[in-house]
């Protein structure tokens, strides 16, 4: 009775699987080489598609949903935790990516659903079928020249400006793209600048490109911190300038590609101080302990006057803080005044006195 209960379920659920298309994902161009536009096409999909999302499964193991998209009605789009900017879907849910990285190489999977309203007897019914299908997306590596990137201030602090400046730059190009590594292991644009932009949008927001490809942040924040990658695209001859030339899916055909990167490190001032103070503080206090336990045995008074005297030698008298030195041992930070050397109860006993200021 089991397996013939059995034997009806597997058979139910191959002739619903039967009726249903079968869907795949194809990847054009099949060897797409890095900075390639690529589509990851769906084939066989259903022509009505109420949902679908995407979501890409890196080869380091960090997996997001890329986005996710309603063609249906009013087509509604909502970008993901794993989008870059760099991809767009189509109507029939295909996705686009535009100059693939060796970082977006890995596993990318599609759900669709669909939802028919089919009427049984005096009520309208609503089937919803989801569908799934993957493919394993491999970019090689392509040639590129190597930017030199560095940070002005070095050592940035909250709220102050920085710039990313990058040497290297032809004299003549396309465009030039700033890009920012996630949490999911793919660099978001943040910003594109091209010379025949008119509308100057890079110029906008906290984020500016200049003329030369370099990036300003302005009232640098620590969620700012991090890898930032530029991406440009220049003609191979460089009395070639046509506009948009090299942007299309020709595979790398009359462009050069120049890249850099470089680590955004922010300091914190209250950090840098607080560590300083304490360094400072630390030592004084174990110069200090040193001289009291020096002047614990028993001094004779001839002795005590000379020690009186060679006692503190002053290191530097220009600061404000001076370096004093005592038989080897020296105390940063010291008192500037020293008025005595006292012996009370058989011990010889250190005075300190500072003058404020």
């Amino acid at each position: 009775m089991l397996l013939a209960g059995f034997l009806l379920s597997s058979f139910l659920q191959l002739a619903s699987t039967q009726g249903q298309p079968r869907v795949s994902v194809i990847s054009q161009p099949s060897s797409p080489h890095e900075f390639q536009n690529v589509t990851l096409s769906l084939q066989g999909a259903p022509v009505t598609i109420s949902s679908c999302q995407w979501v890409r499964d890196t080869r380091l193991g960090r997996s997001g949903p890329i986005l996710t998209f309603s063609p249906e009605g009013n087509p509604r789009l909502k970008n993901e935790e794993a989008y870059s900017g760099r991809e767009t879907v189509h109507q029939n849910c295909s996705l686009h990516i535009q100059r693939v990285r060796v970082q977006d190489a890995g596993t990318y999977r599609v759900t669709l659903r669909t939802a028919h309203t089919h009427q049984q007897g005096d009520r309208d019914q609503q089937e919803e079928k989801t569908y799934e299908a993957s493919v394993t997306l491999q970019v090689s590596k392509s040639n590129k020249i190597d930017l030199q990137v560095h940070q002005i201030p070095k050592v940035p602090k909250p709220g102050q400006d920085v710039t990313l400046v990058t040497h290297g730059i032809p004299e003549r190009f396309y465009f030039c793209e700033w890009s920012k590594q996630t949490d999911f292991l793919v660099y978001k644009v943040i910003k594109t600048y091209a010379p025949e932009d008119r509308q100057q949008s890079s110029q906008q927001g906290r984020e500016v490109i200049h003329r030369n490809c370099s990036l300003q942040i302005s009232q640098l924040k620590m969620s700012d911190v991090g890898s930032y990658h530029i991406y440009v695209e220049a003609p191979l001859d460089q009395q070639d300038q046509q506009p948009g030339k090299g942007t299309g899916d020709r595979g790398g055909e009359g462009r050069q590609v120049y890249t850099g990167s470089v680590n955004l490190e922010v300091t914190e001032q209250s950090q840098t101080d607080t560590h300083h103070s304490g360094s400072s503080s630390l030592t004084y206090s174990a110069g200090v302990m040193a001289v009291v336990l020096l002047g614990s045995f028993a001094w004779t008074d001839p002795l005590l006057t000379v020690f009186s005297v060679f006692l503190f030698s002053p290191l530097s008298s220009g600061s404000s803080q001076e370096t004093k030195k005592c038989f080897g041992i020296s105390v940063q930070g010291a008192p500037s005044d020293v008025s005595r050397m006292t012996r009370k109860h058989g011990a010889a006993m250190l005075s300190l006195t500072t003058k404020m200021p």
